[in-house]
């Protein structure tokens, strides 16, 4: 089969189904990220889990550097998968309207549904996108 007997609209879903599939490695990440750190304080029982929330990347008098090293680690990778999970959303949400605004042109075809499943990517992305922020309290 060759690249030329498949629709536009093909390459456009295989696209966007990459970027659902990285955004879907983030959340994944971000959520392994903090059972870490909750299996971090359990196995510290002297910790208080809303300790670093209120300053989590610096050292305050109280603590010396070392000895919050493990959780600050993590903390900084768990925000960088989010940072890449928020990218990656506004990334799918650009996509889907790309190619929705360009299936309105009269002369390209497309199929009725490719409406409907943009906007199913772009639900599914919103949904990992709210949980991957959303840290705590489920």
């Amino acid at each position: 089969m060759e690249l030329r007997e498949f629709a536009w609209w093909f390459f456009a879903l295989v696209g966007v189904g990459f970027l659902f599939l990285l955004m879907l490695l983030s959340y994944l990440m971000c959520h392994y990220f903090i059972r870490v750190e909750e299996a971090q304080y359990v196995a510290r029982s002297d910790l208080d889990p809303n300790y670093l929330d209120s300053n989590s990347l610096e050292v305050t008098t109280l603590e010396p550097n070392d000895l919050y090293a493990p959780v600050i680690r993590i903390r900084r990778r768990y925000r960088v998968w989010s940072a890449r999970t928020t990218h990656t959303f506004i990334a799918i949400v650009l996509s889907c309207t790309g190619v929705y605004m360009i299936s309105l042109y009269p002369e390209v075809t497309s199929p009725f549904w490719l409406g409907f499943v943009l906007q199913a990517f772009i639900y599914a992305s919103a949904f990992l996108f709210y949980k991957t922020w959303r840290k705590g309290e489920e």
